[in-house]
């Protein structure tokens, strides 16, 4: 998977332990484990469906942890569709994440 981030901070938190655990706290090791399973993948439709689901817009992702959970964007210039004009998961290779939220 190929991944982008809107601001440092979150490539931070995404990819730094020391980071993820000053923002999350007790949930770090959860998102971590969780963020490193969608990066391993090759494709969103590689990944169990408890770990991203898509939003009602068919443009972002959520995903949950202990504490809270991330959201990631399509980050392709031309979302790739299935032969139904749907989003095609087994082709959206590329995400941007946009914010972790926490449940405070």
């Amino acid at each position: 998977m190929y991944i982008a981030f809107d601001t440092i901070e979150l490539r931070s938190a995404c990819e730094d332990e020391n980071a993820a655990r000053a923002r999350l706290c007790e949930g770090a090791d959860e998102f971590l484990a969780a963020f490193a399973d969608v990066a391993s993948a090759d494709f969103v439709a590689d990944l169990p469906p408890n770990v991203l689901a898509l939003d009602g817009d068919m443009k972002t992702f959520r995903m949950k942890f202990g504490v809270g959970e991330a959201v990631f964007a399509l980050n392709h210039a031309k979302p790739p569709h299935d032969a139904n004009s749907g989003l095609d998961l087994t082709r959206v290779n590329r995400l941007r994440v946009v914010g972790i939220e926490t449940n405070d």
